[in-house]
């Protein structure tokens, strides 16, 4: 059975992760796809899906 969990990044983390979602939105709007910003996130996404 899976548990709600909530992760909380902290100071830097937070603001470099909410950077990151900024930079994606913006390439996403200019059409790109599978840049390293992207890659990155998902990543990041997938990981604390794990949690």
């Amino acid at each position: 059975m899976n548990k709600p969990v909530r992760v909380i990044l902290l100071d830097e983390a937070d603001s470099e992760y909410k950077r990151l979602n900024e930079i994606v939105g913006q390439q996403l709007r200019d059409g790109k796809d599978n840049t390293e910003e992207m890659q990155l996130l998902r990543s990041i996404k997938q990981k604390t899906g794990f949690i």
